[in-house]
């Protein structure tokens, strides 16, 4: 059973996940509030790249045990990620 706060954690990291790849996108709160990010990369260009995500399912898929606690956060930000990549290709603009 998994308690209140992994519980916590994974969804506090999907959303996290899901925001942060428009980080490159000059137009969006986060792509204001680092600009340093969206001024060097191009707005759907490689922190819209699928290993991003794959890359921390892979690591969460290996954790178990005490590492519950950073599984959870991991696995979140790996699906939020990935849905907001996958919601991307629904659109043209992002």
């Amino acid at each position: 059973s998994f308690t209140f706060e992994i519980k916590f954690l994974f969804a506090l990291f999907l959303i996290a996940g899901a925001l942060l790849p428009d980080i490159d996108n000059p137009n969006t709160t986060l792509g204001r509030k680092h600009k340093h990010i969206s001024n060097m990369t191009a707005h759907r260009g490689i922190l819209h790249a699928i290993w991003i995500p794959l890359i921390a399912f892979l690591l969460a898929f290996r954790m178990d045990g005490p590492l519950l606690l950073i599984k959870a956060p991991l696995m979140g930000l790996a699906v939020g990620y990935f849905s907001h990549i996958i919601a991307d290709t629904a659109t043209l603009v992002g």
